[in-house]
């Protein structure tokens, strides 16, 4: 057993390429399969947790039943919070923001995204769930807070939608 991660499968808005926000997003026919081979697998965990938003909600009450265990909400695992760039695609936030394309790309973990979080931030508000998560746990979740998960127990891959790995924990 261990911690299970797993990002959510994909979204109209991964499939259009635009930077995540909090709003519902429908998982796509790609996302549908993911979720349907996510389930397909044999986790052995005593306890879900997801992100607050759809995209991983769904996935937890799929998991959940599969399982016939609870899920857990717990905010610190939703989606960094891109601020201002939430919602636009890259050439959005190139025309909309042309100023800050220079500090983004020179140093994008310490960057503060505009109204939203840096990745420290990130890093302290999943931290501090780690610190409390039981052992046999599986957490839905998203791009950003699986990276720091991953950088946590040495591994630098992120996962991609629809993607799950496993932590000796």
């Amino acid at each position: 057993m261990g911690l299970i991660v797993i990002r959510h499968p994909e979204t109209e808005q991964n499939r259009a390429k635009v930077f995540p926000d909090y709003t519902d997003a429908a998982y796509t026919a790609t996302g549908q399969r993911q979720l349907e081979a996510i389930l397909a697998e044999d986790f052995k965990a005593d306890h879900i947790f997801s992100s607050p938003l759809s995209r991983a909600t769904r996935l937890a009450g799929a998991l959940a039943k599969k399982y016939s265990i609870d899920f857990t909400i717990d905010k610190r695992l939703r989606e960094i919070d891109l601020g201002h760039f939430a919602g636009l695609s890259f050439e959005e936030i190139k025309r909309y923001y042309p100023n800050l394309i220079g500090p983004w790309m020179a140093d994008p973990w310490h960057f503060q995204y505009p109204r939203g979080e840096s990745y420290p931030q990130l890093k302290q508000r999943v931290l501090s769930f780690l610190e409390t998560v039981p052992k046999a746990s599986i957490l839905c979740t998203h791009q950003a807070v699986s990276h720091v998960i991953a950088l946590e127990f040495g591994d630098d891959k992120p996962l991609a939608t629809g993607e799950w790995r496993q932590y000796a924990y």
